[in-house]
């Protein structure tokens, strides 16, 4: 019996990149792209996890993404597809449990979609090196986490060679000079991976001084200014806008209606929640 799950599951690993191709081969008949199919399955199927490119131009692509949890009967959403474009800047809003923080994660390269694509540069993400894609982006969870530690270690985890100096500007640039200044041990001041031991404004604060750091061209926020007073919100809504000014691809979730209204894509994945459980119900349907 053990045997036969084993088997069973590396039968059902073997044919998940074929369960793919229906939602490629679907793609490139809608879109009725001039481009060689040869060239397209090259960039498409290959699991190598390893590919870094020269430039990241900024270009986030959705191709008929689904999203299904191993626990959940239910897609999150089904078929989305849009693309943000090098230094376009998009706003994604929807109720609770519409899929914003999987979004989120998806683009991040947290996990891969269930069904459907999602390319880097017209490049399958499956191909991407993840240590790469890291530093390709400036990434603010809506919960930033950090691991304990000191502060200064906890932002040397962008790149090892910045200086205490160039960390130090990055916290000034968020408002937490007068902090490193009154602790007694400055930027060595330990962090704890428990969210409770600091307020939410301080941890996203941090989160952008640390997210900062990188010089990606994604920008990937989840509910930044939730949670902050408007001191705190100020110093996203001017981030945002260098952001912008220097044409990098933006993309925010959030309800907050000064962002929204800065945005020059606003998309709603209470849409595609709705279509999920549409396309759930008929499948249910068919199958009794």
């Amino acid at each position: 019996i053990s045997a036969l799950i084993a088997l069973n599951i590396l039968v059902g690993r073997a044919f998940s990149p074929i369960a793919r191709l229906p939602d490629l081969f679907s793609y490139l008949i809608s879109r009725r792209k001039d481009m060689d199919l040869k060239k397209m399955l090259n960039q498409a199927p290959v699991r190598s996890d390893t590919r870094k490119m020269k430039n990241f131009m900024g270009k986030v692509e959705f191709i008929a993404v689904s999203q299904v949890y191993t626990n959940q009967s239910v897609a999150v959403f089904s078929n989305l597809s849009f693309v943000f474009q090098p230094g376009s800047t998009t706003v994604i809003t929807g109720g609770n449990s519409s899929g914003k923080t999987t979004v989120f994660n998806l683009i991040a390269g947290l996990f891969a979609p269930t069904r459907g694509l999602i390319l880097i540069d017209d490049v399958n993400m499956e191909q991407i090196s993840p240590k790469w894609w890291r530093h390709q982006m400036v990434a603010v969870p809506q919960q930033p986490e950090f691991f304990e530690d000191t502060i200064l270690n906890n932002l040397s985890e962008i790149s090892p060679d910045f200086s205490e100096q160039e960390i130090l500007t990055a916290l000034e640039k968020v408002g937490l000079q007068k902090f490193i200044d009154q602790s007694p041990n400055g930027v060595a001041t330990n962090l704890s991976s428990d969210n409770l031991k600091y307020n939410l404004g301080f941890r996203k604060r941090l989160a952008l001084a640390r997210a900062s750091l990188s010089s990606g061209n994604l920008i990937l926020m989840d509910e930044p200014t939730e949670g902050l007073d408007k001191s705190g919100a100020k110093i996203f809504y001017n981030y945002l806008n260098d952001c912008i000014g220097a044409q990098k691809t933006v993309v925010v979730f959030s309800h907050d209606p000064a962002i929204i209204k800065g945005a020059g894509t606003l998309i709603n994945l209470d849409h595609f929640q709705k279509s999920a459980k549409a396309a759930d119900f008929l499948n249910n349907r068919q199958e009794r």
